[in-house]
C-alpha cells in the first residue's frame, strides 16, 4: 500500500505505522522494540514497505532524527543485554531512517 501511486492510499498506510506502532505505543523504548520486531519479522517485499514508511515518516517530522524513538532505538541496539537478533533489527530500522536524515547515525559515527 506504502507504494500506491495514489497518495492517499499511500498516506493510509503510514498514518496507520504511525498509530499502531509510534502513537500508540506505551512509551518510546515500546515503539523502538516494536519497529525492530516488524523488521526482524518481515520478508524482503515488507522490509522494503516498512523502510519507505520509515523514510516518510522521517521526512514528515514524525520520527525526528533526535527523538526519543530514534534515541530508543539506538538504546536496543547497542544494550548489551539484548538478543544478537533484536540489536540487528534495531539497526535495521535505524538504517532505513538513516537513509532520509543522515543525522540518525552521524552523531554516533567518529569521521
Amino acid at each position: 500500500l506504502v507504494f500506491s501511486r495514489d497518495v492517499s492510499i499511500r498516506d493510509a498506510a503510514v498514518e496507520a505505522v504511525d498509530v499502531l506502532f509510534l502513537s500508540g505505543a506505551d512509551s518510546p523504548v515500546a515503539a523502538a522494540a516494536a519497529l525492530a520486531e516488524v523488521a526482524s519479522a518481515s520478508a524482503l517485499g515488507q522490509l522494503a514497505a516498512l523502510e519507505e514508511v520509515l523514510k516518510l515518516l522521517v521526512a514528515d517530522g514524525r520520527v525526528p532524527p533526535d527523538g526519543a524513538v530514534i534515541r530508543a532505538t539506538w538504546a536496543l541496539a547497542t544494550a548489551r543485554d539484548a538478543s544478537d537478533a533484536a540489536r540487528a533489527a534495531a539497526f535495521t530500522v535505524l538504517a532505513m531512517a538513516a537513509a532520509t536524515c543522515p543525522e540518525v547515525i552521524a552523531p554516533h559515527v567518529d569521521y
